[in-house]
């Protein structure tokens, strides 16, 4: 609006004036006087213009014709503005703008190339932050996609899948779609360098593309070096002859490779306490989720800097260079051990160049003769317990009982010591130095049977097809029972050991020549059990280098007993009857634990174990068909013993004394001797359907009941003024056993007083005069009393170690 609206506003206000009096000249009927609202569209606007303007226009009018006569040119626009005052803010702003951005468009080109970049450049300063963050999302939320594709995999497989031949093609497409979009998310964030000191957000958002890139990034580097540099261990690691042998040179690569992915994995470490989840975009996933990941950062790098320290022992552990051997302990769960179980047969593994070159089981009885011979060895002093003292070559201490110890690690480095007191005879193993121990059940065998089709049958002995179910009944049959007479059809190349093991020996033979050829597939799922075995104690492993074996602590992986803070429960059994009992007992724990105000934790301890023989126990010369068991039960060593009721106080001919002097460092430990009779004195035993008279197998359960009592003190602590409680059960390796925790919060949440001296060391078990045992098999009413207000924090199987946690 300019200088000419104001001059013509006096002419413009005389037309309408002249045109509104025709208007009303004009003779209407009444009837038809037109309303305002009817009015022609010229005249109508002066009627609804707003009255702010209409003032504005007499306004004008009068000023023209009071200067008409007294000046000859019409004054400025400025002193026409200072004289009738301001404008309507919003009409006069918006107006002036308007003609400024016309007359400046109208200018020329230079003119407008000007505007534009002005403008863009005020659209990207008011925009940026809200495109950054939305093209951030839509990189973020693809590259989180793959890492999702990855995690799938693991949630199927397990750890397994990661080292898995069958699924480097996947990972490394995910891990490099995944870095991809990290880093172009990052480049791109880089250009709102100055913006993230004003922005929380993006600032975020930047610390988290970063780790984001760290963590693929060494994800490839680790991806590489399984892929390539160690691809002979992902071909069969069991495998005989690989058509690349690993070799010093991939160990060096190897090592390159992992520095660069050590760096990154450490980057990312220090980056991740420094990111909060608050502002972030949705579509990174929920808080929750990225707030764990983020806290397992740190063992991201951790496993990176144990994958270095398995490299440099890597020569020794894979036989790079010198083979490697290790000592492979068979053990029989069927006669359980407090490691595992009876250690009938041994063997010597070997490996070069990362490849299984061969392994062999023997008769441990052989080497114990051995070692008896030359030591004259009886049990250490730390089991006092075992009845088996001042014994001969056949019954005396040696290395199939020397799992006596609830810790893997100590097992092994016992074995370690029997076997190298015998090394300089060649009969009995081959003359290189021991690099560790390897220790599995029957269960891994039948594994190996399973995936490789459900059933094997040996050349050597083909009237017998063996399966995952009858396998245990097989071996003995053939160690212990009527099979011993059974002569094996030699094959070309077989080194028949011609003693009763010699079955044994060919099955072992046959086992490991099925791995070496597992199929990619079977060779998945193969892997994927190993990995079970190890968290389960169904394989324990043990290094003799100090760093190798540190991993495999720090991993959890080592099978040794945990530390006893801040509460633990370790129940072991050993069976001490000389027979195959534990074939056919069930045991369930039940666990009560009461918090007491202080702190404190009192458990009660209720061990209900059932023996239904459905089987021969193959007792051999002791002639037992009972249960004979040592029972010991561990908790931390701040604990409180307070007594036991149920034990038998000895089991035939071992009167074996109930103690609590404990054979572990950290603990405190009571121990006491069980016996079950197998029912047949009772008349409950009967034989087989279709079976011989003779062999009353089938007989009913017995069952007995035993009850362990203690406090731990400082075993919960409050958070967020709600009491805090963790338990870690720990699994005895070859144990058949169920798990139940149940919890009593009361005494601290509802205030009831606290429990007398009387009700601590309650006996809940009732006598019954009609058992030979003295005790009945069930509980009382007061038990059940005891347990009707708890909570149950766990019910299930006891396969690995679990831990269980309240929260008030």
């Amino acid at each position: 609006m300019d200088e000419r609206w104001y001059r013509d506003a006096p002419e413009r206000h005389e037309r309408r004036a002249a045109q509104e009096a025709r208007w009303r000249a004009t003779d209407w009927p009444a009837e038809d006087q037109p309303a305002v609202d009817e009015w022609p569209a010229s005249l109508a606007p002066t009627r609804r213009v707003a009255p702010a303007w209409q003032r504005r226009a007499a306004q004008i009018a009068a000023y023209h014709e009071a200067f008409a006569e007294a000046e000859p040119t019409l004054p400025s626009l400025p002193a026409l503005r200072t004289r009738l005052g301001p404008l309507p803010r919003r009409r006069w702003a918006g107006g002036r703008l308007a003609a400024w951005w016309v007359r400046r468009w109208r200018a020329g080109p230079a003119s407008q190339a000007l505007l534009v970049a002005g403008l863009t450049a005020l659209l990207f300063t008011c925009c940026a932050p809200g495109a950054i963050l939305a093209r951030s999302a839509y990189a973020a939320s693809d590259g989180y996609h793959h890492l999702m594709q990855i995690e799938a995999l693991i949630n199927q497989e397990g750890a397994a899948g990661l080292v898995n031949p069958a699924n480097q093609a996947l990972l490394h497409d995910q891990l490099a779609a995944a870095h991809a979009d990290f880093v172009t998310l990052e480049q791109m964030l880089a250009l709102s360098g100055p913006l993230q000191g004003l922005s929380h957000t993006l600032q975020n958002l930047a610390r988290l593309t970063r780790l984001a890139v760290d963590l693929t990034g060494g994800g490839q580097a680790l991806l590489d070096v399984a892929n390539t540099t160690l691809a002979p261990l992902l071909v069969n690691p069991f495998a005989q002859r690989a058509s690349a042998a690993l070799s010093p040179a991939a160990l060096s690569a190897a090592h390159a490779r992992l520095a660069t992915a050590q760096a990154q994995m450490d980057d990312a470490a220090a980056l991740a306490p420094t990111i909060s989840t608050a502002g972030l975009p949705g579509s990174l996933g929920s808080a929750g989720k990225l707030g764990a990941l983020l806290a397992k950062v740190g063992d991201a790098a951790r496993l990176t800097r144990y994958f270095n320290l398995l490299l440099d022992a890597a020569p020794q552990l894979l036989g790079v260079g010198t083979p490697a051997t290790y000592l492979l302990l068979a053990m029989d769960r069927s006669e359980l051990r407090t490691g595992g179980g009876f250690t009938g047969n041994y063997g010597i593994l070997t490996i070069t160049g990362a490849h299984l070159q061969g392994a062999k089981l023997q008769d441990t009885y052989l080497l114990d003769a051995a070692y008896f011979a030359r030591t004259g060895q009886q049990p250490p002093a730390r089991y006092p317990w075992w009845p088996y003292h001042n014994g001969s070559a056949v019954y005396g201490w040696g290395l199939r009982d020397a799992n006596l110890a609830p810790d893997f690690p100590t097992n092994a480095r016992t074995a370690l010591g029997i076997v190298q007191a015998v090394q300089s005879d060649p009969t009995l193993r081959d003359p290189y130095p021991i690099d560790g121990v390897i220790a599995i059940t029957s269960v891994v065998m039948g594994q190996i049977i399973a995936v490789a089709g459900g059933s094997l049958r040996l050349p050597e002995y083909p009237d017998h097809v063996i399966t995952p179910q009858n396998l245990d009944d097989t071996i003995h049959c053939f160690q212990l029972g009527a099979c011993r007479a059974e002569l094996p059809k030699l094959q070309a190349g077989d080194n028949a050991p011609g003693d009763r093991k010699q079955f044994t020996a060919f099955l072992g033979q046959t086992l490991v020549d099925r791995v070496r050829h597992f199929s990619g597939s079977q060779l998945k799922a193969f892997m994927k059990l190993v990995f079970h075995d190890l968290v389960s104690k169904d394989i324990q492993l043990y290094f003799t280098d100090s760093h190798a074996e540190s991993v495999l602590l720090d991993a959890q992986l080592g099978g040794d007993i945990a530390p006893p803070s801040p509460d633990t429960l370790f129940v072991t059994d050993t069976n001490i009857g000389g027979n195959k009992a534990n074939a056919f007992v069930t045991q369930q724990e039940e666990d009560v634990v009461t918090l007491l105000p202080g702190g404190s934790a009192l458990h009660r301890l209720l061990i209900h174990t059932v023996y239904r023989r459905q089987g021969p126990l193959y007792e051999g010369s002791t002639g037992q068909t009972s249960y004979w068991e040592y029972r010991r039960v561990y908790f931390p060593g701040t604990a409180r013993y307070l007594g036991s009721a149920g034990f038998a106080g000895g089991s035939g001919r071992h009167q074996l004394n109930a103690t609590t002097t404990s054979d572990t460092p950290g603990y405190k430990m009571a121990g006491a001797a069980l016996s079950i009779e197998d029912g047949l004195n009772l008349g409950q035993c009967q034989p087989f359907p279709h079976g011989p008279a003779s062999q009353p197998w089938d007989c009913a359960p017995q069952a007995r009941d035993t009850f362990l009592y203690w406090i731990v003190p400082h075993a919960w602590h409050t958070v967020n003024g709600k009491p805090a409680y963790t338990l870690l059960v720990q699994r005895q390796p070859g144990a058949n056993t169920t798990l139940t925790v149940r919890l009593d919060a009361s005494h601290i949440t509802a205030g009831l007083p606290s429990l007398t001296q009387a009700a601590l060391v309650r006996d809940y078990d009732t006598p019954a005069h009609n058992l030979p045992t003295g005790y009945a098999a069930t509980t009382t009413s007061a038990w059940a009393a005891l347990t009707a207000h708890t909570i149950t924090l766990y019910n299930g199987p006891l396969d690995q170690n679990t831990t269980v946690q309240y929260g008030g």
